[in-house]
């Protein structure tokens, strides 16, 4: 159970450090969530996180890319305008789905 703890703390770590360091190497990412937290290096090595990590990242440049677009939606005669908030890019790694807030 200690392990299930240890796992989902390392991981949401390694996703807010995805989400915040968007230009630095995954392996430095790992390297330095493993600084902050050890044990997660036990649990989690950087071979078996690798590709979560590369996909936790597409995310992230997927929402960066609709926050440039600022993607437009017509319905009922109105335009709503769609962007994501540096909160919202770390919600979408940490739950898995798209979350839009009006601005």
């Amino acid at each position: 159970m200690e392990d299930v703890m240890i796992k989902k703390t390392f991981v949401n770590m390694l996703k807010k450090l995805i989400a915040e360091k968007t230009d630095m190497p995954l392996r430095d990412i790992y390297d330095l969530a493993v600084h902050w937290y050890p044990e997660g290096a036990l649990v989690c090595p950087y071979v078996k996180m690798h590709p979560s990590m590369r996909r936790w990242r597409a995310f992230i440049y997927k929402a960066q890319e609709e926050m440039q677009k600022n993607a437009v939606q017509e319905g009922n005669e109105r335009i709503v305008i769609w962007s994501f908030s540096i909160k919202d890019i770390i919600d979408i790694c940490l739950i898995g789905r798209w979350k839009t807030v009006k601005s």
